[in-house]
């Protein structure tokens, strides 16, 4: 992790220092669960332990509209579905994309836990993965520790 709080995998797995999981243990934080990992060549070598975070809480699917997902991919044989949060833009003869916002319905704060994942996957099929959504006591610890190594994009909650 070298120097880092919070790392992602290639595979989109969260992988948090030692003391960042036992912040996130002391507080009481729900919708999550923390798994040990060890270096693959040398277990139980002396190295820090780190952690990865695993999300056990998934939310109901967004509110769409106003919401707005572009290209959606389907999988014939397993019926998974992935999407994209942006608008294709032109600029001239450029192509770029502008990510659009996250819109949930306001009753799904009722079941809202600290940690969930989206209910919509990602990307490109492949290798499509769920957002992680935070609450505001996740986002607020963070901050006054001074966690590095991440951000935050706001949900907004409509009617």
């Amino acid at each position: 992790m070298r120097h880092k709080d919070i790392s992602l995998t290639y595979a989109n797995q969260v992988i948090l220092s030692e003391w960042i999981g036992r912040l996130l243990q002391e507080h009481d934080l729900t919708g999550f669960e923390l798994r040990s990992v060890q270096h693959y060549r040398k277990p139980y070598q002396g190295e820090p332990t780190l952690y990865q975070l695993v999300i056990t809480h998934t939310l109901l699917p967004m509110a769409v509209p106003p919401t707005e997902f572009e290209q959606f991919h389907s999988c014939d044989i397993c019926g998974r579905t992935s999407r994209f949060l942006k608008h294709t833009h032109w600029w001239g003869k450029i192509q770029y994309r502008e990510d659009t916002n996250v819109y949930y319905p306001h009753s799904v704060s009722e079941a809202l836990k600290d940690f969930n994942y989206t209910a919509e996957y990602f990307g490109e099929l492949r290798d499509a993965h769920r957002y992680v959504i935070i609450s505001q006591r996740v986002y607020r610890l963070l901050r006054e520790y001074k966690v590095k190594n991440w951000t935050a994009i706001p949900v907004y909650l409509v009617e």
